[in-house]
């Protein structure tokens, strides 16, 4: 059997789907940018699939921001998979992670590689 991919089929196995090609979720959108924009923290969690990386990416990327009228300069994104943490996720280990994330150099760096 040759199964041929749906170009209009809005699921990918395997991985986040690029930003370029998210659609949808509306709701989960807005709700993510009222709580950046409350200057409040995002995390969200959820079975393997269900499209938290996708969404994540979507919400992080510069057009996104641009597209809502707000400065995606303003604000400092962390983007991980917490299951990334080993040996084992603790509440110590994902703050160790997340101030990795936020030392300056870490953040210059990250600006940088955002350009290319």
């Amino acid at each position: 059997m040759n199964i041929k991919p749906n170009q209009n089929n809005p699921f990918y196995i395997g991985g986040a789907v690029s930003p370029d090609k998210f659609m949808g979720r509306r709701a989960d959108i807005n709700a993510a940018f009222d709580v950046i924009c409350n200057r409040m923290h995002l995390a969200i969690q959820g079975s393997s699939g269900m499209g938290k990386s996708s969404l994540l990416q979507y919400v992080a990327t510069p057009e996104t921001w641009k597209a809502k009228n707000l400065e995606p300069s303003e604000a400092f994104i962390i983007l991980f998979n917490c299951s990334e943490i080993q040996p084992s996720f603790t509440a110590i280990s994902f703050w160790e992670k997340v101030s990795l994330e936020l030392e300056p150099e870490n953040r210059l760096a990250k600006r940088h590689l955002s350009h290319f």
